[in-house]
């Protein structure tokens, strides 16, 4: 029984690139274009791609990114959290609880807590009042 199994150029005997091998029972190819594939498991050291979908769960120790946003909620790339326009948390520590859309709910900042009423007035300032 062979051991290995080469597929080379008959033609060209002097070539030693191999489109692939089998050695040690596995496929060794040196680079692939693959048009269509299924893969059970995957192990890489890195992998490039433009989409990355997961059917179940992605986990790592480490995910960087620019941008993470899952519908209504995000967090860009300087750290500021954002969820639906009516909860927000900058990377200064600015935390903004609306009711709507519109200037109406509550601000706080490292020197003062605004209240804004249903007309988007201030109502209440709490800390340094200009």
């Amino acid at each position: 029984s062979a051991s290995q199994l080469f597929v080379f150029d008959p033609n060209n005997p002097d070539n030693t690139a191999y489109p692939f091998a089998v050695s040690g029972g596995k496929v060794v190819i040196p680079k692939a274009m693959i048009y269509d594939a299924v893969i059970e498991t995957l192990t890489a050291q890195r992998v490039v791609a433009d989409e990355v979908k997961a059917g179940v769960s992605i986990t790592s120790p480490v995910i960087r990114s620019a941008v993470i946003q899952n519908g209504n909620f995000q967090v860009d790339s300087q750290g500021n959290l954002n969820i639906g326009g009516l909860f927000s948390v900058t990377s200064q520590g600015q935390l903004t609880i609306r009711y709507s859309n519109q200037n109406v709910g509550l601000v706080i900042r490292n020197d003062k807590i605004e209240v804004y009423d249903q007309n988007g007035r201030l109502a209440v300032r709490i800390g340094r009042l200009r």
